[in-house]
């Protein structure tokens, strides 16, 4: 490429700038990828219309810019006309939009900036004329075909929304000096309707889009009130945020009693293998982890970038990082300074995760977070409070304490001890058919018709959300069946009124019993009896189960 006569230097302050630089290639680099890597936070607005649009209006947007391009082409006698966003922060261009006489046109949408045509324009904000390119030079800063196509001029004209360059449009001819100084003038008129375009999209865009995320952002807010199970919780969570945003894979991660981060939900809607409820996320081997621990929120733009390093642990199911061609947004769910979890979403394109998909995930999660902080404080609560708020009987706290005492008693007096949890068949089912507040009333029911069926010595506690426990001091194994038939035949044959005068609760209970042994001094071992022989009830059918 010759030093002068491949760019022309016009000045007109009407119609544009034309810089002439020379084209210098980047550096090439060497340097091997490691872990060190930065989550984008997204410092500069993004582009109205992104490349994973899917709604009417870019649609819409896209068809006229794609009429204003062929007109374009037709003009101005080119091999192709063409249209792309750009992004300063994520520092790509994403082909939107092309007419062209082209076989070899790219299928690759997103370009990264380089010293090609397109990110000289960017970075000069004027218009770039090239008259005469040589075929070395071609291939150096003609990026957007497959193959060469012998082009020999070209004009590239940002196009601005407010003060930012959101795109450029562009021209190219295999005919040297094909392009004239009143050719700029006239694709700059072409990239200024672009621009009010943009401005008017954007304004109806901002609309619709405020009226879409609205509506479902009350009713998450509202489902979110109802709930009282972290479990449903996360599930209305992922319902909320499906509807608003694309995604392959989201993930729900919550921090243990141990300080581990365990992965809770996962929604997968493609076949790709992913990681699984109940794993551990490594918090210094991966994305995830380094990201929690060091409170960053944002976005992987291109997972391969990640040169091999897990996303939540060594050894992770999901496609290796180095082969996917993906992005991920991550965001800690976050309370005040208090981390409580994390949420992460993945797709399949890179350059996928906006500053406006972003605020919308994080307005979710931070109700997320207010939720699952309000529920530890509950929890906190609970633990200094004797009695169960909902049912007036002991609360699960207090009842291991009392029963504790009870069971050391026992053992040095050798006298008998049994242990029994009592939970509703098919809570589910209760709590799809007549809803939340219903049975909570059959909670109160039936923690008033276990207290009056027991001694005054006996006690009786609220063990877990939808089940109870019952500590019979001093009774035999055939008694304690005895009276585990007797309460559980009373409880089914006990209907629940509601505030709904024509639905009353007709349901049914499973017990599980554990007798002291002597020779067994662990109390866990009682309550884990308890637990074993309850579980077997419920699974079997079989409605009193000893272990």
């Amino acid at each position: 490429m010759e030093h002068e006569g491949i760019f022309k230097h016009i000045s007109d302050s009407s119609e544009g700038v034309i810089n002439v630089r020379k084209y210098k290639p980047d550096a090439a680099s060497d340097k091997a990828k490691t872990a060190d890597f930065k989550l984008d936070n997204f410092p500069e607005p993004s582009p109205y219309a992104i490349a994973n649009a899917q709604n009417g209006i870019e649609n819409e947007l896209n068809a006229v810019i794609t009429e204003t391009l062929g007109a374009v082409k037709e003009t101005l006698q080119a091999r192709t006309a063409a249209y792309c966003w750009s992004s300063l922060s994520k520092k790509t261009f994403y082909i939107a939009s092309y007419v062209t006489d082209s076989p070899n046109f790219t299928d690759e949408k997103w370009l990264s900036f380089a010293g090609d045509v397109l990110t000289q324009t960017f970075l000069a904000r004027n218009a770039q004329l090239y008259k005469d390119i040589s075929p070395s030079d071609e291939v150096k800063i003609i990026r957007y075909y497959k193959a060469s196509n012998a082009i020999r001029s070209f004009i590239g004209v940002p196009v601005f929304h407010g003060d930012f360059v959101y795109g450029i449009l562009f021209v190219d001819s295999t005919v040297r000096e094909a392009f004239s100084h009143d050719d700029v003038k006239l694709l700059n008129r072409f990239a200024n309707i672009c621009s009010a375009l943009i401005e008017n999209y954007a304004i109806k865009s901002t609309h619709m889009e405020s009226l879409r995320f609205v509506k479902p952002a009350i009713s998450f807010m509202h489902n979110l009130q109802l709930t009282a199970e972290i479990e449903k919780a996360t599930e209305i969570f992922s319902k909320s945020i499906d509807e608003i945003l694309e995604f392959d894979h989201l993930t729900i991660s919550l921090v243990n009693s141990n300080s581990e981060l365990i992965v809770k939900k996962v929604v997968s809607k493609v076949e790709d293998s992913y990681v699984e409820t109940g794993s551990k996320i490594d918090l210094k081997n991966s994305a995830v982890g380094i990201s929690v621990m060091q409170g960053q929120d944002g976005t992987i733009d291109d997972l391969s970038t990640l040169n091999g390093f897990a996303r939540f642990f060594p050894d992770e199911p999901c496609k290796k990082t180095n082969e996917a061609k993906g992005s991920m947004l991550i965001v800690p769910i976050k309370y005040q300074d208090s981390y409580s979890g994390v949420v992460t979403l993945e797709t399949s394109q890179r350059n996928y995760f906006g500053k406006e998909n972003f605020a919308k995930v994080r307005f979710y999660v931070e109700a997320l977070s207010f939720f699952l902080h309000t529920k530890f404080l509950e929890e906190q609560l609970k633990a200094i409070t004797p009695l169960d708020e909902e049912t007036g009987i002991l609360s699960r706290r207090t009842f291991v304490g009392r029963v504790r005492h009870e069971f050391n008693r026992a053992n040095r007096e050798r006298t008998n001890l049994v242990l029994m949890l009592i939970e509703f068949d098919d809570i589910e089912g209760l709590l799809h058919r007549y809803g939340e507040k219903s049975v909570s009333i059959l909670m109160r029911s039936t923690a008033r018709l276990l207290a009056s069926g027991i001694r005054n010595y006996d006690l009786i506690g609220r063990f877990d959300t939808y089940k109870f426990a019952v500590c019979l001091i001093n009774i035999t194994e055939i008694n304690a069946r005895y009276w585990a038939d007797k309460i559980r035949e009373q409880i089914l044959n006990t209907p629940c009124e509601t505030e709904d005068a024509f639905h009353s609760i007709l349901a049914s209970v499973s017990i599980g019993l554990a007798k002291l042994k002597h020779e067994k001094t662990d109390i866990d071992m009682l309550f884990e009896g308890a637990s074993k022989a309850l579980n077997h009830a419920l699974k079997t059918g079989n409605s009193v189960k000893v272990f």
